[in-house]
This record gives structure tokens, C-alpha cells and sequence, in this order.
């Protein structure tokens, strides 16, 4: 079967990220890629030795040795032209420029866990950007924080950890060789998460290089940024080269368990009732389910029953375990012989399988355990299965045979953590959520369809009892069953259907973050009157001449002179806009990019206002007194050393605008500067006379010479409060 493969899952990723060669991309492609990288390369840090090509006799190990799923590791699965191995910060940073310029895509991959090969897998000509070397962790104890490089594995940073302390320990997963960087950019969630919540909910602070190259820190980012890539997916927005982490607390002595049971056993009503417990028991506890099909006990005749495996983790010891599990689950009937007290760094090998008395260096092995290959999907669920619809998903999976389901209980602190707090939205109202896993050995197309279907076949006996409206889904369990995006004209809408399964109302927020990055030199209501074959109308919208109001007529913009004006109408031209450019489309509109020299930074000017006092009247009457000749321009200057430049009338902002009630409404048009030795954070100017103030009068009341100014493209806000 030939699986269709994208550019990227949920949006598309940033323009320098994502740009997909044309068809007929000139072979000579490669060549001029490299010898920009190795003409930007620095004296200090060269980087020819991180670059292999097909030609390099370790090409095809250092491609192969993070690929965990044999799926995408066929011979006809498409290859990179090349693979960056970078070993500094700089070479990511060259990376992304010369990939720009020679518009070739990125695909960025840590440790090579993403279930559908995204991270080194595209339809179009690519290569791969690895950061297996970017892998230093830095524990600090006394502050109790560490700082974490984005190839580093969770093995090494539990080890790392263990190193420094044996009381501190952080909430990740349990498979120690999967990369920091993406198990922390999709949400991360491990056996601690109902005591600590996700990886991302300790996360406090991260580098990312962006799309200008530029190495940024929380502060620099934002917070809005700061947000998407700590739960939405950190190659939409950049690449991460670090995240510091608050490491939590854990007991000198925990306890373990792995508890079995089969159909033979009484597992069905065992697991029944852990559907009503599981998110209920003490923080301390996580108990996960995994249930399996397996031979019958001494069948001559191959008879299946189902397996019920629940594994454990207690913080704290066997004794107050016991308590817990008498009071809350008795129905188990969990003994102390069926319990394990060790240390913490001991419990992250006992839930990787590893033999009793493993040493904790084995944290530190890159090479998997198992190597397959694999489908895996994902669900939640929110009430708990009937006793008879149990009964017949149990049936359905004898029947099937190979799909396997582990059910992830919530409550604890993931019920009490905000579902905007992160992208990452499941959290209360759920009871846990599910993996489908199928995994098998036969290499090929044939063999992997197969395997798929039962996996989607198990997905779909599933759909009565998991959440719908939408049928949620774990980022991080990523899935191109459940929507693909094509970059084309509805690439808003197609990404939208899939990726609200992933991240429900935060994924507009998402959406919205990745605007920072598109400086366009017109308005969006230019562009669409310029480019009527590339951008399509709104839709038609029909009201009865009773309700055609003011606000109905379309006086605002021409977008919509066939629909009628509704601003919901404005923020799709915006949307499908962007889109266009990001598509590769519209490329005029895109300003060049301009380096702004070193200079001394005197300080910051906060925000620049622009607007009139025009007491008691509407915001058209301002816009109309603005737009005479003799109207009063107004301007307003503070940086962040106090000092000022003013006029005698006040400003008028998008804050004070809409504290009356008056929401501005033109697609705005605004650029970013650095005026002299001040920084610029932010402009609240709107289209018409207000780019005025901006461009005019507010610039000679700097008395700034022209040559002063110098154009960058940074955070752009309007007076809707819109990022463009």
C-alpha cells in the first residue's frame, strides 16, 4: 500500500521550514545547498563534517539509525538528498537560511519516535536536520532546574538526573530512547503525569532558532510562542535547541508492579472496574492497562483468549500501596508479592522491561529494545465502557488478533491543569486515554496494509465508547489516518478538520502564533483585489432586506462587497491569504529580508501610538477627521529608559478603543523598526491616516535621519489585536 505523505501533519509549518521544491527542481539543487552551508559555515565551527550525502559511506547508518519504524524504512521509501548532523547551533541556524534560498524542506528529527516517519519521510525532495549530536544536559540541584538539549534521550535525562540526586526525577515517558525534542514539543506524558502532569507542564523555558536564524530564549520568543512549542509541535514554528526543565520530587523508595490476567482469569471484570478507579486513586498511583491476545494455556488447537496487563508506579512504598489498593481496588486483588520497592531511577528500567538488577548506565543506550515495524493511532475516552460493550471489544480483538489497546488513566493533576494552560487540551473530563498498537515483522507494502486495516478496523469498533464531536486524538500519537494537508487553496480548512482532534480550541491559537512570522507589504483587501484568480470570494451570505444593517453592507472592505461585511468574513481572507504565501504563492507581497547590523541598544521603545482625540464621536467620524488635510495627526513615544516625545493630544490605542466599545476595523498593514539605538516591541497604527502619524509626523518628531531606518520583520500587532 502506498501511504500518502506530507510536508508536514497539523499546519503548515513556517515558509522557510516548509517550502516544497517544484517538480522539475534542478539536480544541481543539492550541490548549490551545500556549498551555501559551507560558505556560511564558521572558522570555528565548520560545518562539513556534520553533512552527509548519499556519496558519504555512512549516509545510509546515520539515516537508518533513527529510524524507529521499519515502515519508513523501505527500499522504495523516498531518501533525503542529504542529512545534517549538526554539531553546533550555527549549523541549524545555516541550515534554515540556505534552505530558504535554495528552497529546499527541512524535516527535523531528535530521536526518530514519530509513529508516521514525519520527522524523515516527505513526498518531495528534502533533507534531514538531526540533532542526535545537540544531546549536553545540564542538572542544576540547588535551583532544582536542568537544562536539556533537544537530541538528548529521555534515557539520558533520567540518568543524568540520578547522577546529581536520587530524590528528584521528571515527568516523562517511559521508552528511554525517545529524543527530548520531540516527546516535549507534542506534550510529553509519562507514568508521574496524575502527580505532576505532562513534561510540558514543568517546562520553564526553551531556545529555538527561528525562521531568521536567530537563537531566541522565552523572553526574546514571547510568550505566545513560548506556548505553541511547549505542547503544539515545535518543527511548526522553528527548531528547538533546548528546553529547561523543573525537576519534581520523588520518594528514596517506590514501588512497582506487574499484574496479569487473563480472560481465564477474571480479567474482564477487573478491568471493568478499573475503568470506574483508575483516575480516581491516590496522585501517587498510575496504573496503566494493556490488554493483548494470546494462546489459550496449554491449547493443543491454538485458542485465543485476551491478556490484562496492568503496570504500576507508586511514590512511596509497598506498604501504603497496599492501603491504597484495599481501599480503592480490592477487586484486583493485588499482594505483596506482587509488588516491587526500588529507587526511582530502578523504576524507569522495570517499566522498560529491562531484567531486575539492571544497572542504571543501560539508561544511556541509544539502540531500542525492540525494533519493528509499526501503526499506532490514539483516543480518549470519557465515560466508562459498559460491562456489554467491553465484552464485544474484547471479542472483536481475539478476532482480529494482533491490534493491542493500553488504556492511560488521567485524573489527578491532569484534571486540575487549565485545558488552555498548554496546546495540549485533554485534560479534565477525561478518564484515560487509548493507544492502538499493531506491530509486525514482514517487510513491504502488502504486509503493511494488512496490518493497518486491523488496526482501523479495531479503531472503528471503538467508536461508540470514545469521545466524539470531535473524536479527540494525542498529538504526540501522531496519525495521518484521521486528516492529511494538502497546501492548497483550503489549507486552513483541511489542517482545521484533524487538528482541533489534536488540540480542540487551542488549535486557532496555534494557527495564530505561527502569524509572528509573516510580514506581508500590503493589505490583505490590496492583494485580494489584485489577485482575484488566486484567492477565492468569500462565501455568499443572503439576509433579508429586514436585517440589511450598517454593519451588513460591506462599507469596510471590498473583500466582501458580494457577501455582505461580517468580520469572521475578514479573518478567513486573512487566513486564506497567509496560506497562499506560505504555499509559495504571492511571493511579491513578501518583503526582503534586510540585516540589521550590530549596534548599541540605548532602549526599548514599548509602543508607538497612533491616532486622534475626537471626543464622542464614532470610530468613522475619527477615521474621517483623520483623513483631512487638516485633521490633527497625534503621536505618542516611550521607551523602556523613560524617555518620551509627545504631542499635546492624547493617543488613541486599540485598547482604549476597545474599552468603548469601538473595534477598528481595516486589514492592517504594519511594519516593525528599529529606530536608531531603540529596539521596537510593538505599533498600534491602523490603514489610512494613522500610517500617517506613523510615516510622517511621528518620524520627524524623532528627528531621526532616513538613514536611521532600517526594516526588520518582528511581533506586528493591530488595533483588532490581530498578529500579522
Amino acid at each position: 500500500m502506498a501511504i500518502r505523505r506530507l510536508s508536514q501533519l497539523l499546519l503548515p509549518i513556517l515558509l522557510v521550514l516548509s517550502v516544497s521544491c517544484i517538480a522539475s527542481a534542478s539536480s544541481s539543487a543539492p550541490d548549490n545547498f551545500v556549498s551555501c552551508l559551507l560558505s556560511h559555515s564558521l572558522p570555528s565551527h565548520p560545518i562539513g563534517p556534520a553533512i552527509y550525502t548519499p556519496n558519504n559511506a555512512s549516509y545510509s547508518s546515520v539515516l537508518e539509525s533513527y529510524i524507529r519504524n521499519l515502515r519508513f524504512n523501505e527500499s522504495y521509501t523516498r531518501k533525503p538528498y542529504l542529512i545534517i548532523t549538526a554539531l553546533h547551533v550555527s549549523h541549524v541556524q545555516q541550515a534554515i537560511l540556505c534552505a530558504q534560498k535554495h528552497n529546499l524542506q527541512m524535516k527535523i528529527r531528535s530521536g526518530g519516535h514519530d509513529y508516521e516517519g514525519v520527522s524523515y519521510v516527505a513526498e518531495v525532495p528534502f533533507f534531514i536536520l538531526d540533532l542526535f549530536n545537540l544531546r549536553t544536559i545540564n542538572v542544576d540541584i540547588k535551583t532544582e532546574t536542568a537544562w536539556v538539549q533537544a537530541g538528548a534521550t529521555l534515557g539520558e535525562v533520567y540518568y543524568r538526573i540520578y547522577e546529581k540526586s536520587k530524590v528528584h526525577g521528571f515527568p516523562a515517558g517511559v521508552c528511554p530512547t525517545v529524543g527530548v525534542g520531540g516527546h516535549f514539543s507534542g506534550g510529553g506524558y509519562g507514568n508521574m503525569m496524575r502527580k505532576y502532569g505532562l513534561s510540558v507542564d514543568n517546562i520553564v523555558d526553551a531556545q529555538i532558532v527561528d525562521v531568521h536564524g536567530r537563537l531566541l530564549d522565552r523572553k526574546s520568543m514571547g510568550e505566545d510562542l513560548f506556548w505553541a512549542i511547549t505542547g503544539g509541535g515545535g518543527a511548526s514554528f522553528g527548531v528547538v535547541i533546548a528546553y529547561k526543565i523543573n525537576l519534581v520530587p520523588v520518594p528514596e523508595t517506590v514501588t512497582v508492579f506487574r499484574f496479569i490476567r487473563t480472560l481465564e482469569q477474571n480479567a474482564t471484570d477487573i478491568v471493568y472496574r478499573w475503568q470506574y478507579v483508575a483516575h480516581k486513586l491516590d496522585n501517587d498511583l498510575f496504573i496503566r492497562l494493556t490488554m493483548d491476545v494470546v494462546n489459550v494455556t496449554g491449547s493443543q488447537t491454538g485458542e485465543k483468549t485476551l491478556r490484562a496487563t496492568f503496570n504500576a508506579l507508586f511514590l512511596g512504598d509497598s506498604a501504603r500501596l497496599l492501603s491504597v489498593m484495599n481501599k480503592s481496588f480490592p477487586e484486583m486483588g493485588l499482594k505483596q508479592s506482587d509488588c516491587q520497592e526500588m529507587s526511582w531511577v530502578e523504576s524507569t528500567l522495570f517499566w522498560t522491561s529491562f531484567p531486575n538488577g539492571t544497572a542504571p548506565e543501560a539508561l544511556l543506550s541509544r539502540v531500542p529494545q525492540v525494533l519493528t515495524h509499526l501503526k499506532r493511532k490514539s483516543d480518549y475516552v470519557k465515560q466508562p465502557i459498559p460491562k456489554a460493550g467491553l465484552k464485544w471489544i474484547i471479542q472483536k480483538m481475539i478476532e482480529l488478533q494482533t491490534p493491542m489497546l493500553t488504556f492511560n488513566p488521567y485524573g489527578g493533576r491532569m484534571a486540575e491543569i487549565a485545558a488552555s494552560a498548554k496546546p495540549f487540551p485533554h485534560r479534565a473530563g477525561n478518564l484515560w486515554k487509548v493507544q492502538y498498537a499493531t506491530n509486525w515483522d514482514a517487510s513491504g507494502s502488502e504486509a503493511a496494509e494488512k496490518y493497518i486495516d486491523l488496526t482501523r478496523k479495531l479503531f472503528e469498533y471503538m467508536t461508540p465508547f470514545v469521545s466524539k464531536n470531535p473524536r479527540e486524538a494525542f498529538f504526540n500519537y501522531k496519525d495521518l489516518d484521521i486528516g492529511i494537508n494538502n497546501n492548497d487553496k483550503g489549507s486552513y480548512f483541511e489542517g482545521r478538520v484533524y487538528g482541533v482532534k489534536y488540540f480542540k480550541e487551542n488549535f486557532d491559537k496555534l494557527w495564530a502564533c505561527k502569524e509572528h512570522f509573516l510580514a506581508l507589504n500590503a493589505t490583505y483587501e490590496t492583494i485580494w483585489n489584485e489577485n482575484k484568480f488566486v484567492i477565492p470570494p468569500p462565501p455568499a451570505r443572503k439576509f433579508p432586506a429586514s436585517r440589511l444593517t450598517k454593519e451588513d453592507t460591506g462599507k469596510f472592505c471590498g473583500y466582501h462587497e458580494e457577501a455582505s461585511h461580517h468580520i469572521n468574513n475578514c479573518i478567513e481572507l486573512k487566513k486564506v491569504v497567509e496560506s497562499r504565501v506560505k504555499e509559495g504563492k504571492l511571493q511579491q507581497y513578501v518583503p526582503g529580508q534586510r540585516h540589521v547590523g550590530a549596534i548599541e541598544v540605548y532602549g526599548t521603545i514599548n509602543t508607538i501610538h497612533g491616532g486622534s482625540r475626537i471626543d464622542n464621536r464614532s470610530n468613522k467620524a475619527k477615521k474621517q477627521c483623520m483623513g483631512r488635510k487638516d485633521g490633527r495627526e497625534v503621536f505618542a513615544f516611550r521607551s523602556s529608559n523613560n524617555q518620551q516625545v509627545t504631542t499635546c493630544w492624547k493617543s488613541v490605542t486599540s485598547l482604549e478603543e476597545e474599552d468603548e466599545g469601538i473595534r477598528p476595523h481595516e486589514d492592517p498593514f504594519l511594519i516593525t523598526l528599529q529606530l536608531d539605538h531603540y529596539i521596537m516591541k510593538k505599533i498600534l497604527v491602523d490603514t489610512g491616516a494613522s500610517v500617517n502619524v506613523l510615516f510622517r509626523r511621528a518620524w520627524k518628531g524623532l528627528h531621526r535621519g532616513s538613514n536611521k531606518l532600517m526594516q526588520d520583520h518582528e511581533l506586528l500587532i493591530s488595533f483588532s489585536g490581530y498578529i500579522v
